[in-house]
């Protein structure tokens, strides 16, 4: 199974303290350990790079040393769907959607789980 790995979690694993950070570090601590591989598209490899901790860094680089990292280029026209769900929405949320459909179209396109820091539940398992 491959994982796809919003950049708050990454934002959000290098800040002290609990719940929030110390459960994101443990989930990217688990995906690791367990090998599993998580994709990027090119907005997404933006994000990280640019929400990157020091913790977030020497995750990122390893997991591209283990070759855990999966670059998508492009979408197929599954991932459509998703772009015309957002278009139907009314303001506010369709510029919330908006801004996270990366993340969704990767998932729908390809089958993948998500993890965000918004939807990390206690004691969750990558597995």
């Amino acid at each position: 199974m491959t994982l796809v790995v919003d950049a708050c979690v990454l934002r959000s694993a290098g800040v002290s303290g609990k719940p929030v950070p110390s459960e994101c570090r443990a989930v990217l601590d688990e995906i690791r350990s367990t090998g599993k591989k998580v994709s990027v598209d090119a907005v997404l490899l933006k994000e990280w790079r640019r929400h990157q901790s020091r913790y977030a860094s020497a995750w990122i680089v390893s997991m591209f040393s283990r070759k855990l990292v999966e670059k998508i280029d492009q979408c197929s026209g599954k991932a459509g769907s998703v772009e015309n769900a957002v278009k139907k929405l009314s303001e506010p949320d369709r510029s919330i959607a908006s801004k996270d459909i990366h993340l969704v179209k990767i998932a729908v396109d390809c089958g993948y789980r998500v993890f965000s820091s918004c939807l990390v539940p206690s004691g969750s398992s990558v597995a």
